[in-house]
């Protein structure tokens, strides 16, 4: 949820990097940014569609 609303904050991805996935763009700021997006893209699919697969997944259990 952090993450989304940080996007939709505008917030600088480096600094949201720092302060919520605790890494340091200034280290390795490739990677870093990778790791940023890929969870900004893994919050956003949970928000759109995923979700309703857990449910659905939940639901079938006996």
């Amino acid at each position: 949820m952090r993450l989304l609303d940080a996007e939709a904050e505008h917030a600088d991805w480096q600094e949201v990097a720092l302060i919520v996935l605790h890494r340091d763009p200034r280290a390795d700021a490739l990677r870093t940014h990778r790791c940023w997006q890929s969870h900004l893209e893994r919050a956003q699919w949970l928000s759109r569609e995923g979700y309703r697969e857990i449910l659905k997944q939940s639901a079938n259990k006996p």
